[in-house]
């Protein structure tokens, strides 16, 4: 990816009354192209959340960016400000208000993030059913997590001489079951991936082997 280079990290906050696990993988039908990979997410609550998941609990995506990146935000990805702090600590409606409007009457909402460097572009592109935004899970973009870590309780270990930004979703409204959505990733902002791999690309896992040609 040359000078553009991104590592995700997944975070969990989850404030209980007695242990219990939430599992997030990846399908295994992971699609590589030329210019994307489809990344199909599956999230598995096995209790449920609205009942032992105390509000701004969920999952966090987070990067560090280049010195000379710049990110463009698509129109319907609301920002995290700190009016929403503690409405977000207290109110399990209150996020789902703040995602009302994302899906234009569609059945799918779909949201895109860019991040730009002198050279190259890359972006996240997030396929959610509206069922789920309506029920708060859809990405609150954060410029800067340091400025909530503490306030919404999410204990992140984040290195304190780089500015970390990420996206949250709110698991705190769901219900016990799981629930798909699809993430893309994207270089130099290609609406259409192409349908094929550069090079011949394999994952293997503990039982199998996966082959993309």
């Amino acid at each position: 990816m040359g000078e553009l280079s991104v590592t995700a990290k997944l975070s969990f906050y989850l404030r209980i009354f007695f242990m219990f696990k939430i599992k997030l993988e990846l399908s295994t039908d992971v699609s590589f192209y030329d210019d994307s990979a489809n990344i199909p997410m599956v999230m598995h609550l096995p209790v449920n959340p609205q009942k032992y998941l105390n509000p701004g609990s969920g999952i966090i995506y987070n990067w560090v960016y280049d010195d000379k990146s710049t990110a463009t935000l698509g129109e319907k990805i609301p920002v995290l400000i700190k009016d929403w702090v503690q409405p977000m600590r207290k109110d399990k409606e209150f996020i789902k208000t703040i995602g009302k409007n994302s899906c234009s009457g569609s059945s799918i909402c779909r949201y895109r993030f860019t991040m730009n460097t002198q050279k190259n572009s890359f972006s996240m592109n997030f396929k959610i059913n509206k069922d789920l935004v309506e029920k708060g899970f859809f990405p609150v973009y954060i410029a800067d997590l340091s400025n909530y870590n503490e306030a919404l309780n999410w204990n992140l270990d984040l290195d304190e001489k780089k500015i970390h930004s990420g996206f949250f979703f709110e698991t705190s409204g769901l219900e016990q079951g799981s629930f798909p959505w699809d993430f893309w990733l994207r270089l130099n902002q290609s609406q259409t991936p192409k349908h094929h791999c550069p090079y011949p690309v394999s994952i293997k896992t503990l039982s199998k082997t996966i082959k993309f040609n």
